[in-house]
This record gives structure tokens, sequence and C-alpha cells, in this order.
């Protein structure tokens, strides 16, 4: 699904941006990839947050997106004021790249205290 979204923005997405704002809008096709990207990242992620929260591990999520969010906003400070608009969303992506880590981190810690739990018991 996330594969295909992306490789949707690569094929047709300056073509879909120039029909519904016009010629001008082609130049926002940077930021439409890497907001893609981020997208296709959370939409890969998305399946891994119920698992967590089955687990009893909300907070594992919630550490998860606050951390991805203070890294983001880091990104975003340093980014902006050199590449402006295109920085912003380059951010945005740092922000799902580091959320998908930190997900799948937190799955990780989860499987290995279950298997320890099940070894000990």
């Amino acid at each position: 699904g996330a594969a295909l979204v992306f490789l949707l923005v690569l094929l047709f997405g300056k073509q879909l941006l120039m029909l519904v704002g016009g010629i001008g809008f082609e130049v926002a096709h940077i930021f439409l990839i890497w907001l893609a990207s981020a997208g296709s990242v959370e939409i890969a992620v998305a399946a891994f947050e119920p698992i967590l929260f089955s687990l009893r591990r909300a907070r594992t999520v919630i550490a998860a997106r606050a951390g991805a969010i203070i890294l983001q906003i880091g990104a975003l400070a340093l980014l902006l004021p050199v590449l402006g608009a295109e920085g912003a969303s380059i951010s945005v992506l740092i922000g799902a790249l580091f959320f998908g880590l930190f997900i799948v981190a937190g799955l990780a810690r989860a499987a290995h205290s279950r298997q320890q739990a099940s070894h000990e018991g």
C-alpha cells in the first residue's frame, strides 16, 4: 500500500498538482515527494501501533510519537532557515522515520520481554 502511494506520487504527482492548482503549482512537486515519503512510512508503521496497544504498551507509542515530534521540530529548526519549505517537508519525513524506528524498537523490546517471561514461567 505505502509503496504504491509513493509510486503514484512519483509518476503522477506533478501532473496532478498542475491539474488542481495550475501551472505555478508544479514547483511544489518536490515538497509532495518528501511528504509522500513521510506518509508512506506512516502507513507502513500504522499496523504496529495497535499491536503495542494490545500488549499494554501505550506508553511506548506515546513516547515514540513524542520523541519523533521533538526530533522533527529540531530538524525543522535546522532545515527551514537553509532550505525553506523544502526543509520543512524534509523534517516531516525525518519525524516519520524516527517514529517508525522508535515503534519497531518498542515492538522488539516487547517481544523480548514476552520471550523472557515465557522462559521464566
